[in-house]
């Protein structure tokens, strides 16, 4: 992951007023468990609703992951099939 590149990502004010605290939430916790390689993770259902409380259910992810991704910022896998929400990090 390019740190310098995130950090500019980061530090834009714009986004953060154009993004919900509840997806704001969920893009620094996929920062936190994404993978070195290629900017790609998984995370867990169980793990992501600890984090994220017991209210966070697959309509929410399903509504951050389309706001996030219209950012350019990941890309998530939320399949309902799958106990697990792979996602990658998109380069700007």
């Amino acid at each position: 992951m390019d740190k310098r590149q995130l950090l500019k990502i980061l530090t834009k004010p714009d986004l953060w007023k154009k993004l919900s605290p509840e997806e704001i939430r969920l893009y620094l916790l996929l920062i936190i468990f994404v993978g070195n390689r290629r900017n790609r993770g998984k995370l867990k259902w169980e793990e992501l609703k600890e984090w994220l409380g017991g209210n966070f259910d697959i309509k929410h992810l399903k509504k951050a992951a389309y706001s996030l991704e219209s950012f350019h910022l990941v890309k998530i896998n939320c399949s309902s099939k799958d106990s697990e929400i792979r996602f990658e990090l998109l380069k700007r």
